[in-house]
């Protein structure tokens, strides 16, 4: 699979307007922009130079070399698209991204270190929660 080219100012502006995001690599987006361009809603650019994916309220244009030239986050979603769950997960999987969303099971969950950490945080609040309510 050809992935997505990212210029310094896509990737400033995904680590500064996408939560969650700050610390990712140029070669992180490209993997993640890539697999979101094959899940948007691709939107009728007839007539002009870049195709305008629309992935929820991320909406991207890409040019006909693969690079990726605007990028807007908290825009409107297109009306009637929905995430594709288990091509999500299959494209994640097969580019490598690993994210809490990518793991559909308890067992590969627990391989990494994001959800290592959210059980032990989870593990702690209901403990915490226990003890308030048994006092």
């Amino acid at each position: 699979m050809d992935l997505l080219k990212v210029s310094d100012k896509v990737l400033d502006y995904y680590r500064n307007n996408v939560r969650g995001n700050e610390d990712i690599t140029l070669e992180q987006l490209e993997w993640k922009l890539t697999r979101n361009m094959k899940l948007a809603y691709k939107e009728d650019s007839e007539g002009h130079r870049n195709q305008m994916y629309k992935y929820g309220s991320l909406w991207f244009t890409v040019c006909s070399r693969g690079k990726v030239r605007w990028i807007k986050n908290k825009c409107n979603k297109p009306i009637g698209w929905t995430l594709d769950k288990k091509e999500y997960i299959r494209l994640s999987k097969e580019l490598g991204i690993e994210d809490y969303n990518t793991y559909t099971t308890v067992e590969e969950a627990q391989k990494t270190n994001w959800n290592k950490f959210k059980g032990k945080l989870t593990q702690g609040f209901t403990s915490l929660k226990n003890k308030l309510n048994a006092g």
